[in-house]
């Protein structure tokens, strides 16, 4: 009863609150010493005074990114640069990853549709087919990094560092950050062909990589099989928790938008106003309950002056609350 209760507040909350939401776009920073600066690096000069030890990585010269409309970022998980859209934010899983359904096609996420039946599990881990009630997010052409989580069966998801997998801890499923998973951890996978076998298999290694496409369907059930391997439809929040926000958009999800514009690319303006009350219930980044900003990826650009300006730490702290 009092999930309802919380459940119906939610979701005049968010009817209320859907119309005229803006969307918040912060771009992911690395601070490092200035010794370690490239020599292609230009340095803002009132910044350096200010504080000469702790300034901005950049490149003045953006190649071909530019050029395709794009920005350019550096990994420093991949010690590599590639082009990826600007302005840019959080992906979950790209649009070659694939998911089953349930007329035993595999399907990559590109092709997938709202109300296609995939396979699925319920919070005790029980496979099950479940509706695709919508997309929590859709951008077919977004270029960024994800980490390739392998198991010991072979199978291999790729997925954002904030995305949530479910891990097998004592018979328990408890909620885990792609960027916290570590070798040993047990993930639950399944065979491609066939809902009914599964296993627990442990993670035999975690490496980044770029991928093209950037999609979050939300099934009934708030979990979804994705390349064999069981992932929550969550990012950012513990499972139960963003679970239990979207109650409101898994049951309703048509009170928010028709079933065209749920086709449509772009983030949705209600998962947006519910990511700002997660924050506001959990203002800790880094906790349990909430995934820490992901500092591996930072764009390298320049004005159209042609002067790199280079804020500092505590500047990029403020924009960022």
């Amino acid at each position: 009863m009092l999930r309802a209760l919380v459940a119906v507040g939610l979701g005049c909350s968010l009817i209320c609150s859907v119309i005229g939401a803006e969307f918040r776009y912060q771009l992911l920073n690395d601070i490092q010493p200035l010794d370690d600066l490239p020599p292609s690096a230009y340095l803002d000069e009132d910044n350096y005074f200010r504080d000469p030890e702790r300034m901005i990585r950049v490149r003045k010269a953006a190649g071909n990114c530019y050029a395709q409309g794009k920005c350019l970022y550096y990994s420093k998980r991949m010690k590599g640069e590639f082009c990826g859209t600007c302005g840019k934010r959080g992906s979950c899983f790209p649009g070659s990853a694939t998911v089953l359904k349930e007329s035993g096609e595999v399907t990559p996420m590109t092709n997938l549709r709202v109300n296609d039946r995939v396979l699925a599990a319920s919070r005790s881990g029980e496979l099950t087919f479940s509706p695709v009630v919508t997309w929590l997010d859709k951008r077919s052409n977004d270029t960024t990094q994800y980490l390739e989580v392998t198991t010991e069966t072979g199978n291999r998801i790729r997925l954002s560092p904030n995305h949530v997998l479910l891990v097998n801890e004592q018979q328990e499923l408890v909620s885990r950050f792609a960027s916290d998973i570590c070798p040993g951890d047990l993930l639950k996978v399944a065979d491609s062909d066939s809902d009914s076998e599964s296993s627990w298999s442990p993670v035999t290694d975690v490496r980044p990589l770029v991928d093209t496409g950037a999609f979050v369907p939300l099934t009934a059930e708030g979990t979804i099989v994705v390349d064999g391997v069981l992932a929550s439809c969550y990012a950012s929040f513990d499972h139960d928790w963003a679970h239990l926000l979207t109650t409101p958009v898994r049951w309703f999800p048509w009170l928010f938008e028709g079933e065209e514009e749920r086709e449509a690319d772009g983030p949705r303006a209600a998962v947006e106003q519910l990511k700002e009350l997660g924050r506001w219930l959990f203002p800790e980044p880094g906790s349990k309950n909430r995934a820490a900003p992901d500092d591996t990826v930072i764009q390298l650009t320049d004005n159209d002056a042609g002067v790199i300006h280079l804020p500092l730490m505590s500047s990029l702290a403020a924009t960022s609350q």
